[in-house]
């Protein structure tokens, strides 16, 4: 599986996300609507996310990855004092 790093921090982050889930759906030759069926979330919804104005969470960023074969890892930034 590939891996995409997303965190709720980092808009670059969700941009990455973005990006491969679309390569992912024109490799595979899906359509939102096709992924709205392996996932079980909305086509709008789905419209939205891909668009960049929805951000979705972990949970919602892991159930669109996998059905493309794509991890979602958290990248959790370390506080600095």
């Amino acid at each position: 599986m590939a891996s995409v790093s997303t965190s709720r921090r980092s808009a670059s982050s969700v941009d990455q996300f973005i990006a491969a889930v679309k390569a992912a759906l024109e490799s595979k030759k899906l359509s939102i609507v096709a992924l709205a069926e392996l996932t079980g979330l909305s086509r709008p919804y789905l419209s939205k996310v891909l668009s960049g104005h929805q951000k979705p969470s972990m949970d919602v960023a892991d159930r669109i990855a996998r059905p493309l074969g794509l991890e979602v890892k958290t990248v959790s930034r370390k506080k600095t004092a």
